[in-house]
């Protein structure tokens, strides 16, 4: 039987510890799946990861509990949102906020902070707009 040196057992132990860390934290572009809102907005999650276990910067993959939408992590402590219905995405802004675009609606939603979205404004002007159940925009 072959004998392994102690400094090679404990660098190799030290290479496992960091490769496991690596594959934990998620990059900007990472999104996880659907994880109980906990109240954490720091650290990152891997896909699946509960946002009470997440380390490194960014924001958590959180649900919005009957809202039927999904944060993601955007590697700058805001977030992106996409709703489930309505076939709208929500964009992440510099500030932290997101905006919304409603196909054939001419309006513009905006991410009022509790997982909904509210209208914030028309840009044809003309139309006089609110928020359906399905998330689109109607005049």
């Amino acid at each position: 039987m072959r004998v392994i040196p102690a400094r090679s057992k404990l660098t190799a132990a030290t290479t496992l510890l960091v490769a496991s860390f690596l594959v934990s934290a998620c990059s900007s572009s990472t999104t996880g799946s659907d994880v109980t809102n906990s109240g954490v907005s720091s650290g990152t999650c891997a896909a699946g990861q509960a946002c009470s276990s997440c380390v490194g910067s960014g924001s958590c993959d959180r649900t919005w509990s009957g809202k039927g939408c999904t944060l993601a992590c955007d590697g700058t402590g805001s977030c992106s949102l996409t709703c489930a219905q309505g076939g709208c995405t929500l964009t992440a802004t510099g500030g932290g906020s997101a905006a919304l675009s409603c196909a054939g609606g001419g309006c513009t939603l905006n991410c009022n902070g509790t997982g909904g979205c509210s209208i914030s404004e028309c840009p044809s002007g003309t139309c006089s707009c609110k928020q359906s159940g399905a998330g689109a925009c109607a005049p």
